[in-house]
């Protein structure tokens, strides 16, 4: 029986009004934003009566509007709810006011289950997509994170297949749909996130077919060049052999530098080590001096060592470590810390009404009223904190060596704050976590760029300081400004030798000036000769 579309929408606002009491505006939202698309839909394509594949047509348009950004969700929400009210009310005579059945569940096939069939192919990419997506879901991920996934990463590559008509899962085939969406995104086709949902997705997938398991870890960045695989396989041999000798942070350094040598010979040409000779060695060093603006110690330790590696492990004929300088000339930076209106400003920065807020708050507040080095605040955990003594106990990172420091007021409020107020359910132990899923401890160099922002914010020059190095400073010298005695200072700042609180003296502006000779009884003796 054929039922008009105006007739049908009127029957439904009246039922609306009279049988579930809706107030007036909820009625008039339903009808602007809900039925007026629909009906003005049907009038453009000529059709008065209800059509059940015109009206699935006009949902599935609406929705890729939706997804493209270009209606606004509350009103997709409307039009789809008006849509079940017209179905229901145009097949029984009776409004379906149950919530809907999310969209995705309803029409996209990634949200229903594959076939047991399906499950039993390990190549079936239905059936590996639909996994991988599972596997995501174990790191309570919220929903529009998990929603971006869907519909940047997994849809496309589910279309790209069904468009290339298999069903059984291709590596190269992959790689084709990679390169289509890295073609899109320069051409400004897809924006700079899609292109990033789709590469990281694919990263999980391949992770998931070889592994069975998803792990939750950053993709390489946009224009990473990675080494080749015989140094990959080189440098993955050296980190085994050094895990647990060498600290993360070493590593990483190590990892940095060994990485733009390795970049470096092969911008030469040479694909092996048994090519290298002293002479290249020292070539590399010099090209790489350049990128390294604050001195190349660091550079020198890493190659040595690496180098060293080789030689002993067979690596290598001769031992090209004789060819790395034993120094170079230091390059001595003052490095300040804040002054007190700096300071008043960063502490200002956060906006402690929200949950990132509390936290580099707390951060920035526990590193100038401790001193901690970055990586010993990353590091905290709750069983750190005796808040009936007011103490923090830790064991320092850098040295292995126990600490314990006053808790102030000021940080323990602030920690229980965040704690309280604003840090994400989770039952890791440490203090401060990442703010967006999945919950996980921050990383080794977020603390540098969470004071690096605030900086920016706060206006606070940068200068020569090291981001969060720099309130470590500056409790260094609120505490010689004190008169607090060296060895004391060398103690609170958890040092091992004396000579490493040397640094802090040339930032104790005032005692410095003591120490000035006067040049008038200079003048006098040049006087007399």
């Amino acid at each position: 029986m054929n039922t008009n579309m105006t007739a049908l929408a009127e029957q439904a606002l009246e039922l609306l009004r009279v049988q579930y009491g809706m107030s007036k505006k909820e009625t008039w939202m339903y009808k602007q934003y809900g039925f007026k698309p629909i009906l003005q839909h049907f009038k453009q394509m000529g059709i008065a009566d209800y059509s059940k594949s015109e009206m699935a047509s006009f949902m599935k348009d609406a929705r890729t509007n939706f997804e493209k950004g270009n209606l606004m969700k509350w009103k997709w929400q409307r039009i789809r709810k008006a849509s079940v009210l017209l179905a229901s009310l145009q097949s029984d005579g009776t409004l379906d006011m149950t919530p809907c059945i999310p969209w995705e569940v309803e029409h996209n096939p990634l949200h229903q289950e594959p076939s047991e069939d399906q499950l039993n192919n390990a190549n079936d990419v239905f059936a590996i997509i639909y996994q991988v997506k599972m596997e995501i879901q174990k790191f309570n991920a919220n929903h529009d994170t998990l929603k971006t996934y869907v519909y940047y990463g997994f849809d496309p590559l589910l279309r790209y297949f069904q468009q290339n008509k298999t069903e059984k899962y291709d590596t190269a085939l992959v790689q084709k749909f990679l390169n289509q969406q890295k073609k899109s995104f320069a051409t400004g086709v897809i924006h700079e996130a899609a292109y990033q949902k789709a590469r990281k997705v694919v990263l999980m997938i391949e992770e998931y077919r070889k592994t069975g398991t998803v792990r939750w870890h950053y993709q390489p960045r946009l224009g990473f060049r990675p080494v080749s695989s015989y140094y990959a396989d080189i440098w993955d041999k050296f980190q085994k052999e050094n895990e647990g000798v060498l600290s993360e942070i070493s590593l990483d350094t190590i990892k940095s530098n060994v990485r733009r040598f390795m970049l470096t010979l092969e911008d030469k040409g040479i694909y092996s080590f048994n090519e290298v000779s002293h002479q290249t060695v020292g070539d590399c060093i010099s090209q790489m001096a350049a990128h390294f603006s604050g001195g190349q110690n660091s550079l020198l330790f890493s190659l040595r060592i690496f180098l060293r590696f080789l030689n002993k492990n067979g690596m290598t004929d001769i031992n090209l470590s004789v060819a790395v300088p034993d120094l170079t000339i230091p390059r001595r930076t003052i490095q300040s810390g804040f002054s007190e209106e700096e300071l008043a400003r960063l502490l200002k920065s956060p906006n402690v009404d929200t949950p990132v807020g509390k936290r580099d708050f707390a951060i920035m507040i526990t590193a100038v009223q401790t001193g901690l080095r970055a990586i010993d605040i990353k590091n905290l955990k709750r069983s750190n904190i005796d808040w009936r003594s007011n103490e923090i106990r830790i064991v320092q990172h850098k040295t292995k060596r126990p600490l314990s420091l006053p808790l102030r007021p000021r940080t323990g409020n602030a920690i229980a704050d965040y704690l309280l107020n604003g840090r994400p359910e989770s039952d890791l132990p440490y203090i401060f976590l990442c703010a967006t899923p999945p919950a996980r401890p921050i990383g080794n160099y977020t603390i540098s760029r969470i004071i690096t922002d605030h900086m920016l914010r706060a206006e606070v020059p940068k200068k020569m300081r090291r981001g969060s190095h720099s309130f470590r400073r500056t409790f260094g010298k609120n505490l010689l400004e004190a008169e607090i005695p060296l060895d004391m200072l060398s103690e609170l700042l958890g040092h091992t030798r004396p000579d490493s609180s040397r640094p802090y003296l040339s930032m104790n502006e005032k005692e410095l000036k003591l120490c000035g000779l006067s040049l008038s009884s200079i003048e006098k003796a040049g006087e007399i000769l």
